[in-house]
């Protein structure tokens, strides 16, 4: 019965976009924002030169600034709304059983191990039978990391065609499979923000899962454009 409820849940709460509620569609539209302005974003991150990484806030300010001149005021209340559940979740360690969920998701070696291993973690979590709210926390957040990844898969968030416009004419087996193996650290990265986001809320599953992908988006576009020919 808590199972039916807390896919239920996860479902209503995907289901109703609104300007202060994150949805699971949200984190994939945030990605494809990205994606779709490539000059935009390749001129921002040209300009950081290889000093440091991307940082989620750094990404965030850039996403707002850029849908403010896109007149995509829904983007920038996504982005406003995943800024403020992410920090909320920075600094979040529950430790315990999360370590060893989080240990499976980082073991996963392709995108269909990990989305298998999110399903039967899911289940394994949801039919422990207790009234410990950590447990229960986890087991809504491994069904919206499950739907995320999902949701990003459908949509090639996690694809790298969906990168070849940064690559000019470079179209090296070695970059290619750089870049899937970046992507499946990207879908990992949204995983493990859902998982312990989660653990202040719903909402806080999808800001660390948005913050995630947005700084680890950014980091494959950056290696993409300093790197001519990365040495993988």
């Amino acid at each position: 019965m808590r199972r039916i409820f807390i896919i239920l849940f996860v479902l209503l709460f995907a289901g109703f976009a609104n300007s202060t509620t994150l949805t699971v569609q949200d984190h994939t539209r945030v990605m494809r924002f990205l994606l779709d302005h490539p000059t935009a974003l390749k001129n921002w991150l040209s300009s950081r030169g290889r000093a440091g990484s991307v940082s989620p806030d750094e990404v965030f300010n850039f996403i707002s600034s850029l849908a403010r001149t896109r007149s995509s005021r829904d983007m920038v209340q996504i982005i406003n709304r995943a800024r403020n559940m992410s920090r909320r979740t920075r600094g979040v360690y529950p430790g315990g059983i999360y370590n060893n969920v989080i240990q499976r998701i980082r073991s996963a070696r392709s995108l269909a191990e990990l989305r298998n291993i999110l399903s039967s973690e899911k289940s394994r979590i949801s039919r422990i039978r207790t009234r410990n709210r950590m447990v229960i926390n986890l087991s809504m957040g491994l069904e919206i990391a499950y739907q995320i990844i999902e949701d990003g898969m459908a949509n090639g968030i996690y694809s790298p065609e969906s990168y070849s416009v940064f690559l000019g004419k470079r179209r090296t087996r070695s970059i290619w499979s750089a870049i899937k193996d970046q992507l499946l650290d990207t879908a990992k990265d949204d995983a493990v923000g859902a998982v312990v986001g989660v653990f202040v809320g719903p909402e806080g599953a999808i800001g660390g899962a948005i913050a995630a992908s947005s700084a680890s988006v950014a980091e494959v576009v950056l290696d993409l454009i300093l790197n001519p020919e990365p040495a993988y």
